[in-house]
């Protein structure tokens, strides 16, 4: 029982250790896939037929602007808070 206590207290000592601005990168990530899974649901339905090949474009121009505003934001908040 107590080694289990003790791999739990490291976990919960890991995430502590872990910036805010990382963890607040991290759910915004998160929040966002979650918008792309719902853009693709609402679209699929809308068409009433799955296009592999629009869902992939779709996909790739989210991510990529995903990608482009997180790096920038990354950057800021690493030259600003550290």
């Amino acid at each position: 029982m107590k080694i289990m206590v003790c791999a739990r207290e490291k976990i919960i000592d890991t995430y502590e250790s872990i910036p805010r601005w990382k963890k607040t990168l991290l759910y915004s990530i998160i929040s966002h896939l979650m918008i792309l899974f719902g853009i693709l649901v609402v679209y699929t339905f809308y068409n009433k037929d799955f296009k592999a090949l629009d869902s992939i474009i779709i996909t790739g121009v989210y991510l990529g602007l995903l990608v482009t505003t997180h790096t920038m934001m990354y950057l800021i908040f690493k030259k600003r808070l550290s």
